[in-house]
């Protein structure tokens, strides 16, 4: 927080942040379900540009609120409780059917992927298959019991490197024989390696109160060693396909050990340290990226330079957040190399969520968990 702003101008940032982020949830929208933050798909050559449902973008917007549910006063409290009800009402949509707790992206009906386009929807081919991202805040946000997340460790390995019959090709020879979890559910997807998406998988998993297993254990691996041997800073595009930025990986990585109290992850907080020190003496321009390094800094109490203070709202809210390549459903290593190249790329923009990122950023500014 900036010395010369009080406490109580804290307070009334946090406040009209909440206020902003509540004003864009959907209420009475002609095409999108209540309860769902809006965001936008785009291209940054072509004139495309869609209104998007997806459900990860409103679960994450959802985890930070609970997440700094103590840090808000009660009316703020009740306001953040309310918005997480109404997103938590739209999970079922996302899910195909009750016997199987496992989430998609996209709703479970049909044509229903990439919506409110003219071609994607139509093209079955396209349709992901749930996958571990989703599913793992879903599970964190509607506090899924224990016996829930006992079935999902069982469901998991199933769709693991190698014990589930296949192998990972899109990676470094080094990890080729980890056990680690996939980024997808699906039995006719490829095995994929994700550094985000297992970050927040590991959330969950290191936090019940199920014994840690080879798959769990080889998926702490594989995050750590990818930044340790700083491979999130040379070839993001092979370690996180859906986050490929370096800022993006230490965000959700720091948060891994910062909700994380397990002796397991200290290697990792220790890569960490090292990692976000060497990123801040770069002073990245990209507002995004400047933002994601002040609230990974924060996590792990490192000092931040006065290039990283201060950001600029409405160039944030007009960032993306993350992308899909449109050859991700390949596993062939030569056409995922065409992942970096900004043409084949879809990008996601959510404004609330960017909104609850500068909350976020705020809040630990104070010292909040």
């Amino acid at each position: 927080m900036d010395q010369a702003t009080t406490f109580t101008e804290h307070e009334q940032i946090i406040g009209e942040l909440l206020e902003e982020i509540a004003s864009l949830q959907a209420k009475g929208h002609p095409i999108l379900r209540d309860g769902i933050f809006p965001s936008t798909r785009e291209h940054r050559f072509l004139p495309y540009n869609r209104t998007d449902e997806n459900i990860f973008l409103s679960a994450a917007i959802c985890f930070l609120l609970q997440r700094f549910r103590s840090a808000l006063h009660p009316g703020q409290q009740l306001l953040a409780e309310d918005i997480c009800q109404k997103v938590i009402a739209c999970y079922p949509y996302y899910r195909k059917n009750t016997e199987r707790e496992t989430y998609n992206f996209f709703e479970h009906k049909p044509n229903a992927h990439f919506p409110h386009g003219l071609l994607a929807s139509n093209l079955q081919f396209l349709r992901p298959a749930d996958d571990v991202d989703d599913t793992s805040l879903i599970y964190l946000t509607s506090k899924k019991n224990e016996e829930q997340i006992a079935w999902l460790k069982n469901k998991l390995p199933q769709h693991a490197n190698i014990t589930s019959r296949k192998q990972i090709r899109h990676t470094f020879p080094h990890y080729s024989h980890l056990q680690a979890y996939s980024t997808f559910f699906g039995e006719k997807m490829y095995i994929e390696f994700d550094c985000c998406v297992l970050s927040n998988l590991l959330m969950l998993l290191l936090n019940s109160e199920h014994p840690l297993n080879q798959h769990d254990l080889d998926s702490l691996k594989y995050v750590t060693s990818v930044i340790e041997k700083e491979e999130h800073i040379s070839h993001p595009f092979v370690v996180a396909p859906s986050y490929p930025r370096s800022s993006h990986i230490l965000y959700h990585t720091s948060r891994l050990v910062h909700v994380t109290h397990c002796p397991e992850v200290l290697p990792l907080r220790k890569a960490l340290e090292k990692s976000v020190r060497k990123e801040l003496e770069k002073s990245p321009r990209n507002e995004m990226d400047r933002l994601l390094l002040s609230i990974s800094a924060k996590r792990l109490n490192i000092t931040i330079p006065p290039s990283i203070v201060g950001f600029n709202k409405s160039k944030i809210i007009k960032e993306d957040f993350f992308y899909v390549s449109l050859w991700s459903l390949s596993s062939s290593p030569k056409f995922r190399k065409l992942d970096k190249l900004t043409f084949f790329q879809v990008r996601f923009r959510c404004p609330a969520f960017n909104l609850a990122l500068l909350m976020e950023n705020h809040l630990l500014s104070v010292g909040n968990p």
